[in-house]
């Protein structure tokens, strides 16, 4: 096990993995499955849920089941709020640092190592909230000189070429959200897996995708972690897929997608998309189900330095 360990992770003592997944409800026995198997998979050291759908003592004993020892949980407040972040503290310390409706940021410290900051980003679907979002980042960002990676569900893309659905007012939509990520000195730390990462409709006319959730960080986080990229794991539990997020990059197996453990490797007969959830034989059903929409979903590969040497779509 350690072995396999060693060979998913990297040697790199201070590698880390964060796994951030817009869940649209957490008190499901399915959305409870699927998030052991990518527990058990994945070993991630940090968790984000964003939109849980539940409070109260029922939160409580979802956050019990969970399972990992340190957990911070914003309830939610009408359709903002929702933010529940977990972690190992057996190997790694977090503390809150900046909590606002639509984003917690937390102070990272795994061993020795000097501490980054992770800011957990659900941005309302309304374009004023929004922009009071990217204030106050801008303002927490301004004032930071240590490594910041933000991560998930920004609502907005940077260009058309993140969508299969355009018009006028999303292309202006694109532009603006271009300048807030460039004005703030963040970049895009790509992705592998499904193009898109939020789907909605049910045939080929009602259906809209776009990436959505993406991984940002500063100068400082990139020069710290060189090999840092996303991948975009495949589910059935909601119309986001989650971003599996690690520092020192993933080890890529012969015939397998990019980060599968060898473990794995007998039960794979492809790298289609569906290779990315790995669901136990009770999701399996719910799965099917929705095997329409996921054949709309495309494979590829996203490199941040390939985009920066074209003129922006924006």
């Amino acid at each position: 096990m350690n072995s396999l360990n060693t060979l998913h992770d990297g040697v790199n003592s201070s590698s880390m993995k964060l796994l951030v997944w817009n869940v649209r409800g957490a008190g499901g026995r399915d959305f409870m499955n699927v998030l052991k198997e990518h527990l058990r998979v994945h070993k991630p050291h940090v968790l984000a849920l964003l939109k849980t759908h539940v409070s109260g003592t029922r939160a409580d004993t979802v956050c019990e089941h969970i399972g990992l020892q340190g957990h911070f949980r914003m309830e939610a407040q009408g359709f903002q709020g929702r933010i529940w972040i977990f972690w190992d503290t057996s190997k790694v310390r977090l503390s809150v640092v900046q909590v606002h409706m639509q984003f917690v940021t937390m102070k990272v410290v795994k061993g020795r190592d000097r501490a980054w900051f992770f800011t957990t980003v659900y941005a309302s679907p309304y374009n004023h909230l929004r922009a009071d979002l990217w204030e106050e980042l801008q303002r927490f960002g301004h004032e930071l000189r240590a490594p910041w990676l933000l991560a998930r569900d920004f609502n907005e893309t940077v260009s058309l070429e993140e969508r299969d659905h355009r018009g006028p007012k999303i292309a202006q939509m694109c532009a603006w959200f271009k300048y807030r990520v460039q004005n703030n000195g963040l970049t895009d730390l790509g992705f592998s897996g499904p193009q898109y990462t939020w789907m909605r409709g049910n045939s080929v006319s009602t259906l809209k995708r776009a990436r959505l959730d993406k991984a940002l960080c500063n100068a400082e986080w990139r020069g710290r972690f060189q090999e840092g990229t996303v991948q975009h794991l495949m589910q059935s539990q909601s119309d986001h897929l989650s971003l599996l997020i690690s520092t020192n990059g993933f080890t890529t197996l012969r015939g397998l997608p990019c980060g599968l453990p060898r473990a794995h490797a007998t039960s794979v007969v492809n790298t289609s998309p569906f290779a990315f959830g790995l669901m136990k034989a009770q999701d399996m059903g719910s799965f099917a189900r929705n095997s329409a929409e996921n054949r709309y979903h495309k494979r590829t590969t996203f490199s941040p330095t390939a985009v920066q040497a074209k003129k922006g779509t924006g």
